[in-house]
């Protein structure tokens, strides 16, 4: 079985990249591992996890075959819960074995080495070039709670940018951004697909071409795309903001100008 690493950042379409995968009968994607609010994260602090440090836990994800039921066990119940399908998988069926995981993660923990370290695991690198779109999406969802959607009409408040935090955080996202650049250029190119989110969110077809590429590169058949989850903001950004011109004064006036023209 081969392993897989999504290296991403939040806002950045990975859940729709996740659940497509999870769509394919020949892969299973765990998602996120590291945060504190993740299953796996809660089962490591109370002893049930290796415990150790974050490269032995993140290898016991990859390597357990208990674990791997255990996950398809768990995801069949929330997936009874919501009344979707049930997509149960033999661990002999999967080709490709992973999990999701954000850059500020890997930085924060010192996590680098592990995959300078681990050349088997295969890394698609999905970022968002422009982080002030990616900013407005975090805000977007501390306001609705809207994580993902798979209707093409809901509905979601405006909202207020508070301007002096919109400014310090997109410093903090360009950091992000440039750590996860440096991160994948100390990588074999052989063993990294990168995606960038604006070529590959345009539209259906830029979504299957980009779900076709994974399989490849993950060494399964390709199929047709078949999540369900829609675009969250799609209106233009003076329908979504109030004090739109407030907010477009200060873009203009920063080193981040040319993300409005994007």
């Amino acid at each position: 079985m081969r392993r897989h690493l999504i290296l991403t950042h939040g806002r950045s379409g990975s859940n729709f990249l996740t659940n497509s995968l999870n769509l394919h009968p020949q892969i299973v994607n765990y998602g996120e591992v590291l945060g504190d609010w993740t299953l796996p994260s809660k089962l490591r602090r109370v002893g049930l996890l290796e415990n150790q440090s974050l490269p032995s836990y993140l290898d016991q994800l990859y390597n357990s075959k208990a674990l791997f039921y255990c996950a398809q066990a768990w995801s069949a119940k929330q997936h009874l819960i919501k009344h979707k399908p049930v997509n149960l998988k033999r661990h002999s069926a999967v080709k490709s074995l992973g999990i999701k995981e954000f850059g500020i993660h890997f930085q924060r923990n010192g996590l680098a080495d592990y995959l300078q370290d681990h050349h088997d695991i295969d890394v698609i690198y999905l970022y968002r070039e422009n982080i002030l779109d990616r900013y407005i999406s975090v805000q977007s969802l501390q306001r609705n709670r809207v994580v993902l959607s798979e209707s093409s009409t809901t509905r979601l408040a405006k909202m207020t940018i508070d301007i002096d935090d919109m400014m310090q955080s997109l410093d903090v996202l360009r950091g992000e951004l440039d750590y996860t650049h440096q991160l994948i250029a100390s990588l074999a190119p052989s063993r990294v697909l990168t995606i960038r989110y604006e070529d590959a969110f345009k539209d259906g077809i830029c979504l299957q071409a980009m779900c076709n590429q994974v399989f490849q590169f993950l060494g399964v058949e390709t199929i047709a795309e078949k999540s369900q989850q829609k675009k969250i903001l799609s209106r233009s950004l003076e329908q979504v903001i109030d004090n739109f011109d407030d907010f477009q004064s200060a873009i203009h006036r920063s080193q981040y100008s040319n993300l409005l023209a994007v």
